[in-house]
């Protein structure tokens, strides 16, 4: 049995559930709520000493970090193919895959903070009471680092060079997705897989410009064939338990 441990709009826990629907997999869900600190709870940790999603659980045995489970899974499951055959294509493959977890998710991560992350917390705690939440799970130095955070907001200087490190990655796909249609030409693989949704938050950030035609078409075509996947709009399916987030998307 799979068992996922995820946050319904977290781009890694995305990336591995639509390598799930993909592969037609039955699985059990287990949402993990960020914005309640959840992923500090000392029996997640036992599961996941990074503090983060998402987590596979496949029988007992723990599997952590996106890319690996989306490897794994493939392992597992290779009647539905994402992964390509010659040497020369997987090693491409998983450099972009790498490409995803070194140089996009860092800068998604700040560029998501003012507008996603932080009304998200403010929405439902005060500054003090998240730093109550926080060291009263053991984690001082984070408590008080977050209150600082929430309190001044991610600062402007931050904010633009995530964006601009996020259109050098953009460039360097809109050059890898010549001539297409895909990453790996002709083959659809865990290189799509792994950045399709941080393509999603970008529009979501409000900025559909970095991605639109006349800025980057190679990457506006292959964005519409993204949305056509049954697999990726099954993903997309999976919303916030709470229904009280401010966040819709």
């Amino acid at each position: 049995m799979l068992k996922l441990y995820h946050y319904w709009s977290s781009v890694c826990s995305q990336k591995v559930r639509i390598v799930l629907a993909e592969k037609k997999l039955d699985w059990e869900s287990v949402h993990i709520d960020l914005f309640e600190f959840e992923q500090h709870q000392s029996w997640y940790l036992e599961l996941n000493d990074k503090a983060v999603v998402p987590t596979l659980d496949h029988d007992g045995h723990i599997v952590t970090d996106s890319n690996i489970i989306c490897e794994y899974l493939e392992d597992l499951h290779p009647e539905v193919q994402l992964r390509p055959d010659s040497p020369q294509s997987v090693s491409r493959m998983r450099k972009w895959m790498l490409i995803s977890e070194e140089d996009l998710h860092g800068a998604i991560s700040v560029a998501s903070f003012n507008i996603r992350h932080r009304p998200r917390v403010l929405a439902k705690y005060s500054i003090d009471e998240v730093h109550s939440k926080l060291a009263k799970l053991g984690k001082s130095d984070l408590a008080e680092t977050a209150a600082k955070r929430l309190d001044s907001g991610m600062p402007k200087a931050q904010e633009d060079a995530a964006f601009a490190r996020i259109e050098q990655v953009l460039d360097r796909m809109e050059a890898g997705l010549h001539p297409g249609p895909w990453l790996l030409g002709d083959t659809y693989s865990l290189a799509d897989i792994s950045l399709m949704s941080y393509i999603n938050r970008i529009e979501v950030l409000g900025r559909p410009e970095l991605i639109g035609r006349k800025s980057r078409p190679n990457i506006a075509s292959w964005w519409d064939r993204v949305q056509a996947l049954e697999s990726f709009r099954d993903m997309m399916a999976f919303r916030n338990p709470d229904r009280s987030d401010p966040v819709p998307r």
